[in-house]
């Protein structure tokens, strides 16, 4: 019994050792994609501010265009809506570039020209950035489904990421929504299974404790009976030994002995 209940200890310990590589593999993988993510958003913040330096420019040539000023969060990480942000420079870029045809001497504006090619630049990193992080996320939805990982990967608080396509809304607002629990599941399974093998433990040596001391009273018992049991046949040999007859009296022949001179008197 005591042997069943300490290999399924073993299982569990395994199982436990297991999980947590698992884990540590997800959470490489994940940090990975926030990472990546994180470039991103620090590309598209980057081409918002260099858009709003080109409207600057602009607005000195052709004052009757009202050209709004893209509005970017401090934090490059967390931009508020990625999608409107991205759409809204492309429309002004449109704008920009069909205003610069009406102006041949803003077209050759070398402020114009150094702010137009970053803002290529910027946006080649972008498509650079984007491929780099769907290709961590394709390998981290593909470990994440894959045994064993499976079996724990949405216990452990790690959700599907999705891909990145900055034509595509949907995409976007859905990889600012990607999110990992950071441990927090992981501490609370590690404290309810740490209570169960305390649990287990201790219940393992309070039921080792009662067999010994079962197995003790058992080997007392029978070593009073065999003691009790010697001492009968002790007891039993002596009366026997008593009871017999310690020797065997052999019976008496009467010898008689012939006088040699009687005998020759009687012959005469």
């Amino acid at each position: 019994m005591l042997g069943i209940f300490f290999f399924f200890i073993l299982v569990f310990g395994g199982l436990i050792a297991i999980a947590i590589k698992s884990y540590n593999g997800l959470q490489h993988l994940a940090q990975q994609v926030k990472e990546y993510h994180s470039n991103i958003m620090a590309s598209m913040k980057k081409r918002a501010d260099l858009i709003n330096q080109l409207i600057s420019v602009v607005s000195g040539y052709a004052d009757h265009e009202k050209l709004t000023q893209i509005t970017v969060s401090g934090n490059q990480t967390a931009i508020g809506d990625a999608a409107n942000l991205y759409q809204q420079g492309s429309s002004t870029l449109g704008r920009i570039q069909a205003i610069a045809m009406g102006f041949p001497d803003l077209k050759a504006n070398q402020n114009y020209q150094t702010l137009m090619g970053e803002i290529t630049r910027v946006e080649d990193l972008i498509q650079s950035r984007r491929e780099q992080y769907n290709a961590i996320v394709r390998k981290y939805n593909a470990t994440r489904v894959q045994f064993p990982h499976a079996l724990w990967a949405n216990k452990l608080g790690f959700p599907e990421a999705p891909y990145f396509d900055v034509e595509n809304a949907d995409d976007l607002h859905n990889l600012q929504n990607f999110k990992t629990d950071d441990g927090e599941m992981l501490r609370q399974v590690m404290s309810t299974a740490t209570a169960r093998i305390t649990s287990g433990v201790a219940s393992g040596a309070n039921k080792l404790a009662s067999s010994t001391g079962k197995m003790i009273e058992q080997g007392k018992a029978k070593l009073a009976e065999s003691q009790t049991e010697s001492q009968e046949d002790v007891t039993v040999s002596h009366k026997s030994s008593v009871d017999s007859p310690s020797h065997i009296e052999e019976p008496v022949r009467e010898i008689s002995i012939e006088n040699p001179i009687d005998s020759g008197l009687a012959k005469d």
